[in-house]
Parts: structure tokens; sequence; C-alpha cells
């Protein structure tokens, strides 16, 4: 096995047994930084010789079965690796920079992740607030977080529970799929497909249930919105702290306020927090539709 081997090996199975959500490779000029993102932050890692960097971006790409020879633009990947007896994904970003290709690779350990309510670690008062607004004919439901906080698991759980009962059509647009749902129809972004385009499609489908992985931008914004408003019920999550900069930044996307305050149910504000195990357990607050919507929305 070569040095180069010989760290992945070894980094792979920290991050795991760590509990962490990514791993971070960043090139600098005569350097490279190792990083881990747990709960409390980034925390840095002793790096190797920068002489280790290139072929050991090779041997990661190899594994995702990517170009090697392609340096000038993004690729992303997946793959699997045997770590403590178990198989756990990887997701691999690489993002050409100055000094080299930075590498991201999130941690996609099924064992480790159950996609259960119950199972998630949230109190029970939470669990049963979710359950209900899972059992809301239509409307928008948002988790929402910071990078790392839990969120798309938190919504596959929800999907899960709600591909269970086989009496909804379920529908998902992702970036990327990062774990395959039974009962759910998951479609992935590409270039040639974006979420506004897929949420257009997917209205013609005779959904129950929308899942759209992120809202980013305008268009997709006020596709979710006539979603929820039409019948729909549709979750999405949301890169905001709270549950009222959710509804700012709904806003900002476009959204006009009284839309919003018709269509926005239920709004999780999801962190996490390590237990005394060491294991990461999500802990989150609740906000209903109305006076909190209402007041922020009219307050802008």
């Amino acid at each position: 096995m070569s040095p180069a081997e010989e760290f992945i090996r070894s980094l792979l199975e920290r991050a795991v047994m760590e509990n962490a959500a990514d791993i971070h490779l960043e090139p600098w000029e005569n350097s490279f930084r190792v990083r881990l993102r747990k709960p409390s932050g980034l925390i840095t890692l002793p790096a190797p010789d920068k002489t280790i960097f290139a072929p050991l971006v090779r041997h990661l790409k190899l594994l995702a079965r990517l170009d090697i020879a392609m340096e000038a633009l993004p690729q992303d990947g997946k793959f699997a690796y045997a770590v403590g007896g178990s198989t756990v994904e990887f997701r691999l970003s690489c993002l050409p920079t100055l000094y080299g290709p930075s590498i991201v690779l999130r941690v996609l350990d099924r064992e480790r992740t159950p996609l259960s309510l119950d199972a998630l670690g949230f109190e029970s008062e939470i669990v049963r607030e979710i359950r209900r607004a899972l059992g809301l004919p239509f409307g928008l439901i948002a988790v929402v977080g910071s990078t790392g906080s839990g969120k798309t698991t938190t919504l596959y759980a929800c999907l899960r529970e709600l591909a269970e009962s086989r009496t909804r059509k379920i529908l998902s647009v992702e970036d990327p799929i990062e774990y395959a749902l039974s009962g759910v129809q998951q479609v992935a972004v590409s270039p040639s497909l974006d979420f506004s385009s897929a949420l257009r499609s997917f209205l013609r489908h005779d959904p129950d249930v929308i899942f759209v992985g992120e809202i980013r931008d305008k268009l997709t914004a006020r596709l979710a919105i006539q979603a929820a408003l039409t019948g729909h019920l549709v979750l999405t999550s949301l890169h905001t702290h709270d549950a009222p900069q959710a509804i700012t930044r709904l806003i900002d996307l476009g959204v006009e306020p009284y839309l919003l305050d018709s269509a926005l149910k239920f709004v999780l504000s999801q962190t996490l927090e390590t237990n005394d195990e060491g294991l990461r357990v999500p802990a989150g607050k609740i906000y209903w539709h109305g006076k909190t919507v209402a007041a922020a929305a009219s307050a802008l």
C-alpha cells in the first residue's frame, strides 16, 4: 500500500470513528491542510508533506471513478470503503483552485445514520410535532440549520415515514441523491436538469408529496410555494440559522409575504449537539404557521 493510500485509509477511518460529517483536503502553495467537520466546527489534523497530495487526489478520483486527467473543471463522485468491518459511502467533490484541487468528502454512514424519526435522537415532543406536520394535506415544511446540522438526514427520515404508508406518491429532486429511499421516486440534479425544471415536471406527475433538496433561487422558491398552495405537501431545506431567517430568505428570493403566510406551515430549526457518549444528536425548535410567520413577514 502506497503512502497516499495508507493516509487515505487512516483518514477515512478516523472520520467515521469520530462521527465527522465531512473531510476537507485543502492545498496551499507548499503544504495542504486536513480538516474534519464536527458539531463544534472544523478541526485541523496533522498533514504529511505536500508531495503526497497529488497521488492522494489521484487515488481518491480513481475510487470515485472520476477522470484523473481533468483538472480544470469541478467533479463529483461517490465511492464505498470498508471501515471497521462495515461499508461506508463517501461523496467526493473536487474543486480546482490556485494550488491544486480542493477535496471535500461527505461521510454517508448508513449504519450510524438511522433514517427513522424515532432513532434520530430528537426529544419526543419534537418527533410528535414533526409527525403532526407530516400529516398535513398540503403546505410547505422547511428544515433549517447550518451546514452539517443534519437537515438532510431528518428530511430523509420524514420521507421514509411518509413512504411507509404507501398512500401517497412521493417525488424528490436532490443535488445529489445521498440515500436511495424505497417508495420515493428520486431525481438527481444534473447540468441539463435543475431544481426548477424538475419541479415543473413533478407537477404533471400527480404527486402528493414533493421533496426539494434545497431552495436556492427565485424560480425554485416560487414553484415550491405554488406547489404548496395547490394541494401538495412540499418538504425542503434552507441554509439559515433559525425560522425567522428562513422566512426572510424566502422573501428575499421573491416570494410575496402573503403567499408565504398561506403556504408555510411548519419550520424545524435544527442543530447538532454532542451527548455524553460522544454521539451527534439533533436538537430542534419548532415553529408552526401563525404568529411567527405573519409577524416576521409583516416586519420586513
